[in-house]
């Protein structure tokens, strides 16, 4: 990360304010997240308590490979508190031969939050090199606190979490 983050996961979900926008591109922590562990769903929602992070109206913006979708579905978004996503919108557009890699932000939903969709069928790919937490941020320029996990870097504007601050206890095979 560019600079050390002020925050850890602990931190946030101990703080009076909680986030309003999540945004997360899990693709380094996939591997850790379709592990089987011994105890089950249990070491994930004991390592990886997002949801108590979130605010009840939220909004969650995950930045995924459509093959990764099971994973992401089953693994990822219950720890994020959001039950089945909302909307898929496609940042590429790829041949079928290549559709399982093809990048999409799906969109999740928690409570009702001020949320700026295009109408279905109004979605058009961005331009190439197109920032997915740019797109998060013009979805709901309402959100008074930005989170972001997984993060490579700090982004002005957003908590960002690196991967180790993330986690509450690294997932292992106890």
């Amino acid at each position: 990360m560019d600079q050390p983050s002020q925050h850890s996961m602990a931190s946030l979900i101990g703080a009076e304010q909680k986030a309003d926008l999540l945004y997360v591109d899990p693709r380094q922590q996939l591997g850790v997240l379709d592990e089987f562990y011994p105890d089950g769903a249990a070491t994930l929602d004991r390592c990886l308590p997002v949801h108590e992070a979130m605010a009840p109206n939220a909004v969650g913006l995950f930045h995924v490979r459509l093959r990764d979708l099971a994973v992401v579905q089953g693994e990822l978004l219950p720890r994020c508190g959001f039950g089945l996503w909302r909307r898929m919108l496609p940042l590429e557009h790829r041949p079928p031969a290549q559709l399982p890699r093809t990048r999409v932000l799906l969109v999740a939903v928690r409570g009702q939050p001020d949320l700026a969709l295009p109408p279905i069928g109004d979605w058009t790919f961005p331009p190439p090199g197109t920032d997915p937490m740019a797109i998060a941020e013009r979805l709901f320029p309402a959100a008074n606190r930005r989170l972001q996990i997984f993060a490579d870097a700090n982004r002005p504007g957003w908590i960002s979490l690196s991967p180790a601050e993330t986690w509450i206890d690294p997932p292992t095979l106890r």
